[in-house]
């Protein structure tokens, strides 16, 4: 017999954490509003592992997906209180706060400019999952952020945000000499997902990058895009880019088969 509601909310305070991970992702699944508070409480709980992989880790992040899911507005102090954690635990409350109805914008956008690094990068997260334009310029700001993290998080976001504005900056993060090579290839990846014919000429350019990361990136990115522009320069890295994943996510757009995903 499966167990209850009231029965996995008060598993949620077992002893073990396993049982408590099982108990939230349960909830979650079933979307019981009844058991924000008692997730809320589970993702607060303090945990002092340094291990990611920990168990009372796994447990808290059960929680913030969870609490994604049912989507209550109830547990936004618990999800913006998350965002400051270092491990897996802040990754799913920044999504989760994207996931509510309706999403704390304004809450989003004042932790933008908070002083710490993870809740600025976490911030832009949630706000690229929330959609909301009206916060584009805090997510903007963020692509000349100091911190490298943050920067590469703001230029994730705009791949969920896909706002057509945000080209221009990401062409320019993209471009940006002596920029990490990650950052520059996340701005990469989500000019394709905006699917802007602006981005393009940078995208080639980006094709002739000595990291094959920035290669994949922009290869991808083209690939989404499908301008006849970028045609003929793939077609020859098909073939002959010494990254074997570069040919490979090239040769699927030129030759896809039926069925196949959108790169």
């Amino acid at each position: 017999m499966e167990p209850t509601t009231a029965e996995l909310i008060r598993q949620l305070a077992d002893e073990d954490p396993y049982v408590r991970r099982d108990a939230a992702r349960a909830l979650g699944e079933a979307e019981a509003k009844e058991a924000v508070a008692a997730l809320c409480a589970l993702l607060g709980r303090p945990a002092e592992e340094d291990d990611e992989s920990h168990p009372e880790h796994t447990a808290r992040a059960a929680a913030a997906v969870a609490l994604g899911r049912i989507g209550d507005p109830a547990a936004t102090d618990s999800l913006i209180q998350a965002i400051e954690d270092p491990f897996n635990a802040g990754t799913a409350a920044s999504t989760a706060l994207g996931r509510l109805v309706p999403p704390p914008v304004e809450r989003l956008v004042a932790a933008t400019r908070d002083a710490s690094p993870w809740r600025r990068a976490r911030a832009v997260v949630a706000l690229g999952e929330c959609g909301d334009g009206e916060a584009f310029p805090a997510m903007v700001a963020l692509l000349d952020d100091p911190e490298v993290s943050v920067r590469r998080a703001a230029a994730a976001a705009f791949g969920k945000l896909r706002d057509p504005r945000a080209v221009a900056p990401l062409v320019a993060l993209l471009q940006r000499s002596g920029e990490a090579t990650f950052v520059r290839s996340y701005a990469a990846v989500s000019l394709g997902s905006i699917k802007d014919r602006g981005s393009v000429e940078a995208l080639i350019a980006a094709l002739d990058a000595a990291d094959p990361l920035l290669r994949r990136s922009a290869a991808r990115a083209l690939c989404r895009i499908g301008d006849p522009r970028s045609h003929e320069r793939l077609t020859t890295m098909a073939v002959d880019d010494p990254d074997k994943t570069v040919r490979q996510i090239v040769e699927r757009y030129l030759n896809p088969r039926p069925g196949q995903r959108e790169h």
